[in-house]
């Protein structure tokens, strides 16, 4: 017990002391706690009975035959719930209202669909019945207990209603892209910066399934990545309700529907995942560059973006460095770095202050230090959400598309004028002329990413009509002679590589190489490493 009792006077203030560390409270029917059995194991108990001086209580998952009367004065025996039985994590929350239907983990342990019918909000409990069952199973339970779940957060979803939710939920968009844009867009992303764009599932969850991609290398942590998000967002609420039309009841209802799996997040969740993980998030759609970037709060240290690409229909993908993706990947286990993140928002929030919570020179210092930076990112979060994110990018694509059939255009008018036919090397000069006609023409629905510049084209015309290979560019004379890559393959993979500044021969080479061993399933020679070539 932690302390010796000499007699029974001793004994007395001894339980008076226990009873007063252990308050259960006020005594009534449907109390739970937790209950010593007769043979000393701590359970789950509630009080289906009582008298002034005992309660009947029948024990959690057991039959009644074990129910039995306990003196209320016996506090070895009672304590508030879940003192020294374990509390299972608790997911999400409920409005409490008659007639939500939520998942229940029942008396067996088993979790299962019921329907709140009664509401005691004196008590905190809720009544639930489980339907198809008779009445005599529906039972009390507390509001904060670790039993009551969303509803679909333990039970599967049937079918219908989760497709039927997914094309509710979806965000509607009046602009498309077409499979052009998208095999361009990837394209260009690998010419300008070696990207590519990791698929997520387009299930609802693609957000999540990124950014789980992006911090931990593996998109099957997106439901941990949601919840996190969600409980961020309800313990920062004074911020991001701002964002979500409606009340403060609007506002608990967003939350707890994008608890849900397959509810599409969106710019709120972006922003509140860049806070999490201290990262800023650059969107990419359609372009070399982001459309979009959200800056993490702290200013402190160089810690890598979450890049994220966007496509029409608010589908995300994760956007990686084949090559660099797994050193930028968190080495924590997932969960720490969001709960640290919780931590440090409840230290912040007003209930915290209010409570006097003491801090450390060092703790009010970086807290204060945190709350600078938020106030920072999130000014810049503000002055994005009068942009119709959707429009912008299509209003980009259009221009980007009608200025480069502009310059392309005048490129091929050029390249025309200069007379092919009189060089002796027809064969390049053919390959030329198709690679033009192929890579540069555009029509009004189709979206080109070669970044080639007038002059580098023009390079490339003069270069080529000599009538000697020595003349070509060095990339495209090594690829087709030393490699075994056909000329007009060459030319390709030139007209994308090339075009790069300040940029050695050696990079375009093997960028070049890369690019056609994807393109070609004709290469006949093995390639040669780039320090293999200098050697030789």
């Amino acid at each position: 017990m932690g302390r010796e009792v000499e007699n029974e006077a001793d004994s007395d203030k001894y339980h008076e002391e226990k009873r007063n560390d252990h308050d259960v409270g006020q005594m009534f029917i449907n109390k739970w706690l937790d209950i010593k059995d007769t043979v000393n194991n701590w359970c789950e108990a509630q009080v289906i009975d009582l008298t002034e001086t005992k309660i009947l209580v029948h024990y959690k998952g057991w039959k009644s035959k074990f129910d039995e009367w306990i003196k209320i004065a016996d506090v070895e025996r009672i304590a508030v719930l879940n003192s020294y039985t374990d509390r299972p994590r608790k997911y999400g929350t409920l409005s409490m209202k008659v007639g939500e239907r939520c998942d229940v983990l029942d008396s067996q342990d088993k979790w299962c669909i019921a329907s709140i019918i009664d509401v005691n909000t004196v008590r905190e409990q809720c009544k639930v019945h489980y339907p198809g069952w008779s009445d005599r199973y529906d039972e009390w339970i507390d509001s904060d207990s670790y039993r009551m779940a969303p509803l679909y957060r333990f039970t599967p979803e049937p079918e219908n209603e989760r497709l039927q939710r997914q094309n509710r939920c979806r965000p509607q968009s009046t602009f498309t892209a077409t499979s052009s844009h998208e095999e361009n867009f990837r394209n260009l992303l690998k010419a300008k910066h070696g990207w590519e764009i990791a698929e997520m599932e387009n299930d609802g969850n693609c957000l999540f399934r990124s950014i789980s991609h992006q911090v931990y290398g593996n998109p099957e942590f997106h439901t941990l990545v949601r919840e996190k998000c969600v409980e961020y967002m309800e313990s920062e609420s004074s911020f991001f309700r701002n964002y979500i039309i409606g009340d403060n009841q609007d506002y608990e209802d967003y939350c707890k529907n994008m608890r849900r799996d397959g509810i599409w997040g969106d710019n709120v969740e972006i922003q509140c995942m860049s806070e999490i993980y201290d990262r800023p998030v650059e969107v990419f759609a359609y372009q070399a560059e982001p459309m979009k970037t959200y800056r993490r709060p702290s200013q402190q240290g160089s810690k890598p973006p979450i890049r994220l690409s966007y496509h029409f229909q608010s589908h995300y993908n994760s956007v990686i460095h084949p090559r660099n993706h797994h050193f930028v990947i968190s080495n924590e286990q997932p969960g720490e770095i969001e709960d640290r993140c919780l931590k440090w928002s409840a230290l912040r929030s007003r209930q915290a202050l209010d409570q006097a919570i003491s801090l450390s020179d060092v703790e009010a210092t970086e807290l204060e230090g945190m709350r600078i930076a938020l106030t920072h990112s999130r000014g810049e979060f503000e002055g994005q959400q009068s942009i119709d994110f959707d429009k912008a990018v299509h209003e980009s694509v259009l221009v980007f598309e009608q200025t480069r059939k502009e310059k392309l255009q005048k490129d091929i008018a050029k390249a025309k004028e200069i007379s092919l036919d009189d060089s002796s090397d027809l064969e390049l000069k053919k390959a030329l002329q198709q690679s033009l006609e192929d890579t540069f023409t555009l029509t009004s629905d189709v979206l080109s990413v070669p970044d080639v510049e007038s002059e580098v084209l023009q390079r490339v015309i003069k270069e080529t009509r000599s009538d000697t290979s020595e003349s070509w560019p060095e990339p495209v004379r090594h690829c087709h002679k030393n490699l075994g890559f056909s000329l007009e393959l060459c030319v390709e993979a030139f007209s994308i590589f090339g075009t790069q500044s300040n940029v050695s021969d050696d990079i375009v080479i093997s960028n070049m190489t890369n690019y056609m061993l994807e393109s070609s399933n004709r290469l006949k020679i093995p390639v040669i490493p780039v320090d293999e070539q200098e050697s030789s």
